[in-house]
């Protein structure tokens, strides 16, 4: 149990095993809180990438965001995805099936379901 999202996000960043050549690829609109395991993900060698939003509905580009997650791993290194499953900037909700779509592709998955 934590006393908040932005504690069990911590938790889960501090533990996960970032390493090269492993990734973290985050949407574009996260709450700061996920932002911040960027700093855990570029300290242990991981390299963080940020998936686009569509202008004007502020939706997550799907196009885009299949591509990056469907391009092969380079090795059997630890890739996490983290997305708001409701945004806190826009309010947009992001469809859900992308937890699918991302593990299909070998990617952990950090939902973000504070303002859900």
């Amino acid at each position: 149990f934590t006393a908040n999202a932005s504690g069990a996000i911590k938790l889960v960043a501090e533990s996960f095993p970032f390493a090269p050549p492993g990734q973290l690829l985050l949407a574009a609109d996260n709450h700061n809180s996920i932002n911040g395991a960027r700093e855990f993900a570029i300290g242990r060698g991981a390299t963080v990438a940020y998936a686009p939003l569509t202008v004007p509905d502020l939706r997550l580009d799907r196009t885009v965001l299949q591509t990056m997650l469907s391009t092969p791993a380079t090795a059997a290194a630890p890739r996490l995805f983290a997305f708001p499953a409701q945004s806190n900037f826009s309010g947009v909700k992001h469809p859900l099936t992308l937890v699918t779509d991302a593990q299909q592709h070998g990617w952990q998955v950090l939902l973000d379901a504070a303002a859900f």
